[in-house]
């Protein structure tokens, strides 16, 4: 496993996600090694957390649509707003 990997996962790891969660993600992050995924992550967990999701929901929000981790942070940033605009 990589730094990259390795760092990522031990971010998952402290805030709580299951092992076969964040070992997904890690293997998300092998396949896409051009994407700083930690980065992604510990920007999603803070505007989330804000937004009042906990980290559970965060994790299952993840899990299901890993793709986000690819996309512009603009656009990330809008579905938190949706999220918290639905409550």
């Amino acid at each position: 496993m990589n730094k990259k990997v390795e760092d990522l996962v031990d971010f998952l790891f402290d805030k709580g996600m299951s092992q076969k969660s964040y070992l997904k993600l890690a293997d998300w992050q092998e396949l896409h090694s051009s994407y700083d995924m930690l980065n992604y992550c510990t920007k999603i967990y803070d505007l989330f957390n804000y937004i009042g999701l906990t980290n559970d929901q965060i994790e299952r929000f993840l899990i299901n649509n890993k793709r986000i981790l690819l996309m512009p942070f603009n656009e990330i940033v809008k579905i938190a707003y949706v999220l918290h605009k639905v409550n």
